[in-house]
Parts: C-alpha cells; sequence; structure tokens
C-alpha cells in the first residue's frame, strides 16, 4: 500500500478488515491512503457470526472498535482519508440485517455504504446463498427504510443503484454498442493469491504478481490483447472475452473517459437515452 501511494497512485483495498489494528491504522494515515472498503456483510456480532462461520466471537467487536478509532483519528487531525466504505452483499443468511448494517455503519462514522448483490457465476453451489423471492421483497422493503436512515445522518450509500441492479434492471449490453471499454487503462484488481484482473467481471487472470513483476504483466501479451478487445467492443458488438460485459458495474467510469475523449458525441441524445438514471451513483 506504502509502495502504491509512493508511485503517486490512487489505492483502494477490498478486505475484511481483521487484521485491522491501530499501528496498521496510524499508518495508513501517515500515508494518506485512499479508500478502505471493509466486507462486514453485518451490522451486528450475532449476523457477523452467522455470516463469518469459524469466527472467533470478538472478532466483530474488534473490528468496530478499530473503525471507530480511525474515525476519530482523522477528526483530531483534520484528514478525510482514508475514506471508509463498508461493504454489505446481500446473501440468504444476512437480507434481514440491513438496517442494523446502516447503523453500524453510522456509528463508525464510514464515509459510504455499498450494497452489493452476489455473484453465483452460475456455480450451483454459489447459488445456494443467492436470496429467495420471498427474501428479496424483504431486502427491498429494508433498503428503502435504511436509505431514508443514511441520507438523515449524511452517509453516502448506493442503494438507488443497487435496486436497479438486484431488479435485475443492469443491463448495459445497449451501451456497449456505442461506446468502448477503457478499462484496462484505468484499475487493475489483485487478489490474495497474486492473480491480477482488469475489473471484477472478468473472471480470467492476466497474470500473477508472485511469478512476474507487475510491469510485465502490465505491459505484458495478455493485458495488451484485453484492451485490444476491450477498446474494441463497440465495434465487434460482442462482450470481452471472459468477462460479462452485458451488466457492467464500471459502466460509469467507461462513460465518463468517453465523455472526456469526445466531448459532443458523450452529450448525445442517442447515448443520454441509454444511460441509466442512476449512472451517477456508480458502483
Amino acid at each position: 500500500m506504502g509502495y502504491v501511494k509512493h508511485a503517486g497512485c490512487t489505492g483502494t483495498v477490498n478486505t475484511n478488515g481483521t487484521l485491522l489494528d491501530r499501528a496498521m491504522i496510524d499508518e495508513l494515515i501517515k500515508m494518506e491512503f485512499d479508500e478502505l472498503r471493509i466486507t462486514l456483510m453485518a451490522g451486528t456480532s450475532e449476523m457477523y457470526a452467522r455470516t463469518h462461520p469459524g469466527m472467533r466471537d470478538e472478532t466483530f467487536d474488534s473490528l468496530r472498535d478499530n473503525l471507530l478509532y480511525l474515525a476519530e483519528r482523522k477528526a483530531a487531525l483534520g484528514l478525510r482519508k482514508p475514506a471508509v466504505s463498508l461493504v454489505f452483499i446481500v446473501v440468504s443468511q444476512n437480507y434481514d440485517g440491513i438496517f442494523d448494517f446502516a447503523e453500524l455503519a453510522n456509528f463508525v462514522r464510514a464515509d459510504r455504504v455499498i450494497f452489493r448483490p452476489v455473484d453465483d457465476i452460475e456455480d450451483p453451489g454459489l447459488s445456494k446463498v443467492v436470496p429467495a423471492a420471498e427474501q428479496a421483497i424483504s431486502v427491498k422493503e429494508q433498503l428503502i427504510e435504511a436509505k431514508a436512515y443514511l441520507e438523515s445522518q449524511r452517509v453516502a450509500h448506493n442503494i438507488g443503484y443497487f435496486l436497479k441492479v438486484f431488479g435485475e434492471q443492469l443491463d448495459t449490453t445497449a451501451l456497449y454498442r456505442v461506446i468502448p471499454c477503457y478499462i484496462g487503462w484505468l484499475r487493475v484488481l489483485f487478489q490474495v493469491n497474486g492473480e491480477a484482473y482488469p475489473c471484477c467481471r472478468c473472471y480470467e487472470p492476466l497474470g500473477n504478481v508472485y511469478e512476474k513483476k507487475f510491469q510485465e504483466i502490465w505491459n505484458g501479451q495478455a493485458y495488451s490483447k484485453f484492451r485490444k478487445e476491450a477498446v474494441q467492443i463497440n465495434i465487434r458488438k460482442s462482450p470481452v472475452s471472459g468477462c460479462d460485459c452485458n451488466s457492467c458495474s464500471h459502466f460509469t467510469a467507461n462513460l465518463r473517459v468517453y465523455r472526456i475523449l469526445h466531448p459532443v458525441k458523450g452529450r448525445s441524445a442517442r447515448l443520454e437515452g441509454l444511460c441509466p438514471a442512476f449512472s451517477k451513483e456508480g458502483e
């Protein structure tokens, strides 16, 4: 993380937060790391135990206290970094804990909450954690209540966006008939096993940082092939190999770049009609 900041880059870490302690928090504040996205999936210790079988009972309390310490240190120093986004992946085990999660986010002074649907990637095992129809109805009702609460507490959220995704309304097929995908130049996603992916909707790694230097991966043949396919997606009229481009969660980033590069076409009536009303909320 220090290397990323030293190189002048913007860093975001997706983590469960269990290794955070006060010493590490102080280091993150000192280096002005940009954002911690902490996947909690729970707002109470009971729900945390349900969604994290095998974890120690005190893990949730420790994580909550460390997040509060981070908020207090930032406030004392007049700083905004690192920003804290708390992530709640909605599954059948936690579908009834959404408002508790919103209250926790406010208690630890999170900058934002992010709700995400579970992606079963057509895996029969993962399909078991997808909320059932009656649970989905309850999720939507709770989200409406949580939205009002979070806005009253001035905590940013993506609930409007999530409700459209959860209702399977996110379809970026038509959008990528018009604009290219630039994600190959904008970001890289690392898994803890070292595998590098261009985005969370692509399921084939482009290299491993335990086997090659990142510079070799970034400038390598696999990444070049991905970039070429992605930037021509609107010409080929088909998704990038190994990627789910028809329900792309990064379309807002691609749309911003397109409008910078093509200020006239980027504001055309045709494109405006393709862009969902929730595009400003992003991922």
